[in-house]
């Protein structure tokens, strides 16, 4: 009696690969949108040079009037006390602001005044670069 002879397969079948594939590209696409977070701000445009503020605190004045501290939204009267807590836990000196084109500019001061109350030393501005698009002081 004669055993078979076994030969190793020449060809690969990929179609259980290109279908898991293809569900998870199809996952991807459908959840991609949903999770991009941040407030839409239309940012003013000028000659500026893009840093890095991802450690950073970022104060954010909507076009409505509308304070956020990292995207959360605050009342004005205790932007001051939530900063001089940030001060004394991370010891952080130096805040930005994000002001909407449309923004009032009697609040972005009121704003600036607060921060500078709480005892931040150095506080940046946020604008759009005119040539790049990219944030920066």
């Amino acid at each position: 009696m004669r055993r078979p002879e076994y030969r190793p397969l020449d060809q690969v079948n990929v179609t259980s690969l290109v279908d898991v594939t293809l569900v998870l590209l199809i996952v991807f696409m459908l959840t991609a949108p949903l999770m991009q977070e941040g407030l839409e701000i239309d940012l003013p445009q000028a000659k500026v040079e893009g840093i890095d503020m991802s450690d950073s605190w970022i104060v954010t004045v909507g076009a409505k009037g509308e304070v956020f501290l990292n995207e959360r939204k605050v009342e004005l009267d205790q932007l001051g006390g939530l900063i001089e807590a940030r001060l004394v836990t991370g010891g952080e000196k130096e805040i930005f602001i994000r002001g909407d084109t449309d923004a009032n500019y009697g609040t972005v001061v009121r704003v600036i005044g607060i921060i500078k109350e709480a005892g931040v030393e150095q506080v940046g501005l946020v604008a759009q670069s005119e040539e790049f698009g990219v944030a920066g002081p």
